[in-house]
């Protein structure tokens, strides 16, 4: 039993030995592997720590990365913030090119102005002052009207030849058949010689105007009163003006026609006395033309009374300088009007003073009238020329004058109007008054001839409206004309109607002349009375008779002429003294 107990024991012994050894191999084994773990270990360890250094650096360079893309993103803050400043520059460069090539396109059309009107100013000093074409044909040949084939091929040959068309002009009258006294003075030979015949000379001499004085003794003496015992005391009339200046009709008429006749400033005239021996006060002068202008103004009157009353009249006006001492200011100057009126049927003219050209000038100067009124395209006739009782007309010459202008800078589109459309229409009316027409045939001739021509002109003045450039010469010619064109074409419908206002306009040359040479008017009142002188001397250039010769006849015999008879002195119904006499 304890045998074999003990053999048990014994095997459990060995058993747990070999449990023991296999323990230890196993431990021996784990002990390998756990030194391989550690091995693995420190490997990934280091691995770890590569790693985390590796890590590290990253963390760095994502750092300096981060940094880069902060600097980089307000880099890009600051160049978005130049760029928009960039953009906003390049609109202002763009807006300021704009802006100046406005304002270079505006000083251009300036510059061309400037030149346009140097170019003009240089004309109307220095060049042909004439508006006529130099073309010496029309291009017309309406029955009549305009030139034979004859005569347009001797004007074109003139023409090539000498560069100006010929203009006859009517000759100048012999001075032995003009009617000036002939005063014989007969020279004779030597004693003793044998006459064979004479040899005649003739000469024309001038003598020196002399002045004398005239003593006028007047007798007083007593004539019976219709009341019975009674006598009045009469003294024999004083002929001539009834006045006691001592100058006669003959100087005051001369004083008045060397002012307003041949320009000449009173200061001249005075200096002209002096050397003729006779000293007159220059304030004299003055109240010696006051005395005839307000002599005469009865007369200026009833000229006013005839414009109206007629029922057609041409108006135009121009400057007139005047001293005005109730002015303000440094300068006494005033800028006043002269109002032209003239009636070219019954050939008298109306000059009249304003300190305006305005509407109300206008509704004063032309107070009452009624009828046709021909003016220039100044603005301020049209509210006057608006009204149901008034034919208001415009100047074909005004308008011809802008194309004439615009050759400069548009010649082949002026040139055109010129010649296709102005020269026909004005040489109808040169042929009508050649022909010496009545009214109804100018009439008849205007509607058969001129009619289609202004026609044909609006079309095509319609049709370069679209074309041509605006704010040019030729442009304004073109709107101009066709602003005007019903007024421009009245002159149609009547003979007596005139194609221009150049009839008025021709008498304001010696209102110009006169304004050259002594400058300005002393004062309103002077410039008024001016005005009466020029109206009555321009009426008697207008109906042929000499201004002095019937002025130094009026100014004797108005004052003693019925009040209600003046118009008889007016230059249009006068008659010289002499003659009614006779």
């Amino acid at each position: 039993m304890g045998d074999k107990a003990n053999t048990n024991c014994n095997d459990l012994l060995e058993a747990a030995l070999h449990r023991i050894q296999a323990l230890s191999l196993e431990n021996a084994m784990l002990a390998q592997q756990t030194a391989g773990l550690y091995n693995t270990i420190d490997a990934q360890n280091k691995v770890i720590y590569q790693l985390t250094a590796e890590n590290l650096d990253l963390n760095s360079q994502l750092q300096q990365h981060l940094t880069i893309v902060s600097l980089l993103e307000q880099n890009n803050e600051n160049l978005s913030g130049q760029a928009a400043m960039q953009q906003q520059l390049i609109q202002e460069l763009r807006a300021s090119t704009q802006t100046d090539h406005l304002q270079m396109a505006k000083q251009q059309k300036d510059l061309d102005k400037i030149r346009h009107s140097r170019a003009l100013l240089v004309k109307d000093k220095y060049g042909r002052k004439s508006e006529k074409s130099l073309d010496p044909v029309t291009e017309i040949n309406l029955k009549g009207i305009g030139l034979t084939e004859q005569e347009r091929l001797e004007a074109e040959a003139y023409f090539l030849q000498h560069k100006h068309v010929k203009i006859e002009k009517l000759p100048t009258p012999d001075i032995l058949e003009q009617g000036l006294p002939v005063k014989t003075i007969i020279m004779e030979g030597p004693k003793g010689s044998i006459y064979l015949g004479e040899s005649t000379v003739y000469k024309l001499v001038r003598h020196e105007a002399w002045m004398e004085l005239h003593k006028i003794v007047r007798h007083v003496y007593l004539e019976k009163a219709a009341d019975f015992g009674k006598f009045k005391n009469i003294t024999v009339p004083l002929p001539g003006m009834k006045t006691k200046c001592i100058a006669d009709p003959t100087v005051i008429a001369q004083i008045l026609a060397d002012k307003y006749l041949y320009h000449l400033p009173l200061q001249r005239q005075q200096k002209r006395y002096e050397r003729e021996g006779v000293q007159i006060p220059y304030s004299t002068l003055c109240d010696w033309i006051s005395y005839g202008a307000r002599t005469l103004k009865p007369l200026w009157e009833l000229l006013m009374i005839e414009a109206v009353k007629y029922r057609l009249l041409h108006c135009d006006e121009t400057t007139l300088k005047v001293i005005d001492k109730a002015k303000e200011g440094n300068s006494k100057l005033h800028r006043g009007y002269m109002w032209v009126m003239l009636n070219h049927v019954q050939n008298f003219v109306v000059f009249k003073y304003a300190k305006g050209r305005g509407h109300i000038d206008i509704d004063e100067v032309l107070k009452d009238f009624s009828g046709y009124l021909h003016t220039d395209g100044y603005g301020a006739y049209d509210k006057y020329g608006g009204s149901s009782n008034v034919k208001h007309a415009k100047c074909m010459s005004h308008c011809r004058r802008y194309f004439k202008n615009a050759e400069n800078t548009s010649p082949k589109i002026a040139k055109y109007a010129l010649v296709k459309f102005f020269a026909p229409l004005y040489a109808i009316e040169e042929r009508c008054r050649q022909e010496h027409m009545e009214w109804e045939q100018i009439e008849q001739a205007r509607q058969k001839y001129a009619v289609p021509i202004l026609q044909a002109f609006q079309r095509w003045l319609l049709f370069q409206q679209a074309k041509v450039k605006p704010d040019t010469p030729i442009a304004k010619a073109v709107n101009y004309i066709l602003k005007r064109w019903e007024g421009v074409t009245l002159y149609t419908q009547e003979g007596c109607y005139l194609i221009d206002n150049n009839s008025v306009e021709r008498m304001i040359r010696d209102l110009a002349i006169s304004r050259k040479n002594w400058l300005f008017a002393g004062s309103h009142k002077s410039a008024a009375n001016a005005a009466i002188i020029f109206s009555l001397f321009g009426t008697c250039k207008l109906q042929g008779i000499k201004p002095q010769e019937w002025l130094c006849d009026v100014l004797g015999r108005i004052d003693s002429h019925p009040k209600d008879k003046l118009s008889q002195l007016l230059p249009q119904n006068w008659k010289p003294a002499k003659t009614q006499a006779a």
